[in-house]
């Protein structure tokens, strides 16, 4: 990632949900000063307008001689408090337009300075998502001004990310053209067996209880889609589980608490559930969770496109458009693989649709396919 960065690459991180994209940038921020950046890192999912992406921006700065700077300027009229001490900065309202201006002008000053910058932004989608919603012109009209930022500030990198895809988002949008000078870096992706095993062996080691292999095959084996989240909520219910009961280790005790996991409905699971009404709407909503209790019931075998599309064919309106359709079953399957939902794998004679993940599948099953 740092190579990227060097070669003044502005970075899209496009992977789906829980595979440690947000730890990766956290990590990268600590890494920064030896790589010969200033970095910040922030999180804007919960932003819901321009000015705030804006001041959370300047509020994610922590190297005091920047910050001195950009409370010099004659242009930031809305500086409310700065704590020196804590290297802290606190604005008031970006009125109107204020927030471009503001904007500019803070990425025109560290540009000014001679170590590049570089921030990193989690959840950004997510940001793009919410402005498209009080008015369709709205998103691209930010993200226009967003792609003239980067390019009058090349000594400022920004590497974004979230638990959505930035390139549905413009593309549904019909916006890609505002992020087109953004490199994709989607080989972003769950842990080889080398390193799973590792990992659970470190795990055994920080905790003293080393698995037997036998046991951490197992638990390989269970959840199906090796990132890290996923290895270490079944690691940590099973180690919950032995303490409680005063067990060995077993490939028994670790069934009983994957099966636990699933049947408590841990928030962990439940979030896969939660997201997809907040991610796709009402229509778009409906048609997901068919294409999933489908795929989920298709167990080995997957679900093809003619399976899913007729699955779903069925909660169109009478006298729907069968081409539209089709574009709405593509757009979604699209979505639901680059979320980490499904994974497509070709097959003798048509690309079937699997879930990605065997925890998530089975927490489907047992609660939203019946």
């Amino acid at each position: 990632m740092w190579c990227l960065l060097g070669e003044c690459n502005n970075v899209l991180l496009l992977a789906p949900r829980r595979v440690g994209k947000s730890s990766l940038m956290k990590a990268m921020r600590e890494q920064a000063r030896v790589k010969g950046y200033h970095a910040a890192f922030l999180d804007v999912g919960s932003v819901a307008s321009e000015g705030e992406f804006v001041r959370k921006l300047l509020q994610s700065i922590e190297d005091p001689n920047a910050l001195q700077r950009i409370i010099k300027s004659p242009l930031f009229p809305s500086i409310k408090k700065l704590t020196v001490a804590g290297n802290s900065i606190e604005f008031g309202s970006f009125d109107g337009e204020d927030w471009r201006t503001i904007g500019e002008r803070a990425a025109q000053i560290l540009a000014a300075g001679e170590t590049p910058w570089l921030f990193l932004v989690d959840e950004f989608p997510i940001f793009v998502n919410q402005l498209r919603k009080p008015e369709a012109g709205r998103a691209r009209d930010f993200l226009e001004w967003f792609r003239t930022l980067r390019h009058a500030a090349p000594k400022v990198r920004w590497l974004l990310s979230g638990s959505i895809g930035l390139d549905k988002v413009a593309r549904d949008g019909r916006m890609s053209d505002t992020i087109n000078d953004l490199l994709p870096v989607n080989d972003f992706g769950p842990y080889s067996l080398p390193i799973a095993q590792a990992f659970i062996d470190q795990l055994g080691i920080h905790y003293g209880e080393m698995l037997a292999d036998e046991v951490r095959e197992h638990l390989i084996e269970k959840v199906g889609w090796l990132i890290p989240y996923h290895i270490r909520l079944l690691f940590d219910r099973h180690r919950s589980y032995c303490t409680v009961h005063e067990l060995p280790a077993t490939i028994a005790t670790l069934d009983i608490a994957y099966e636990k996991l699933i049947n408590d409905r841990a928030p962990h699971l439940n979030w896969w559930d939660e997201r997809l009404s907040e991610l796709y709407g009402e229509q778009a909503d409906r048609h997901a969770r068919t294409m999933l209790r489908t795929a989920a019931r298709s167990g080995d075998e997957g679900a093809t496109f003619q399976t899913l599309r007729r699955a779903t064919w069925k909660d169109h309106a009478v006298g729907a458009d069968a081409a539209e359709h089709d574009r709405l079953v593509d757009d979604l399957l699209d979505a639901l693989v680059s979320d980490g939902y499904l994974r497509r794998e070709p097959g003798p004679r048509s690309i079937r649709y699997f879930f990605l993940s065997s925890l998530v599948r089975d927490y489907w099953l047992r609660f939203k396919a019946r």
